[in-house]
């Protein structure tokens, strides 16, 4: 049975081997650049836990996904080619990752939508396979957001 719980120091070096597995899927379906080698990585989720936004699914005892999960995003406040449609609180939900095949990452988002009524994330625009769930989940395409030496598609999802 799939659960969320909030991420431990001990899981990390499962998050590091799931990082690693996405950074090849990614690779493999022609998305190369949106998560780098040093990028992420567990000293990133290190400070996720410290900062009480760490979050990981588990399969029983095994650690099959994990996401940060936050109440504010500053580089949404600059929305590019195109708008947010709601201007209320959100979560925003970053760096999710899981063990491919096993449906972990619908899991999460159903997760996410019985407990929240507004979500936002952001991903790349190589990121076939993300864009398909977020579509599946009833997000809808917002726009661009900005990073230092990134841009992302906007989506977000409202009950």
């Amino acid at each position: 049975m799939l659960t969320i719980v909030p991420t431990t120091t001990e899981a990390l070096p499962d998050i590091e081997r799931i990082f690693a597995q996405c950074k090849a899927y990614m690779r493999a379906e022609g998305n190369p650049h949106q998560w780098r080698d040093d990028y992420p990585t567990a000293k990133v989720v290190a400070a996720d836990i410290e900062a009480g936004t760490a979050l990981m699914c588990l399969d029983g005892d095994e650690v099959v996904g994990t996401f940060a999960l936050s109440t504010y995003e500053e580089a949404y406040d600059r929305i590019t080619e195109g708008a947010w449609r709601f201007v209320e609180s959100y979560v925003v939900i970053h760096r999710l990752a899981t063990k491919s095949g096993r449906g972990v990452g619908r899991f999460v988002l159903q997760w996410l939508q019985q407990h929240y009524a507004y979500v936002r994330l952001d991903t790349h625009e190589c990121n076939r396979t993300m864009q398909h769930l977020l579509t599946q989940y009833g997000f809808v395409r917002c726009g661009h957001v900005h990073y230092p030496g990134y841009s992302g598609l906007a989506f977000e999802w409202h009950r």
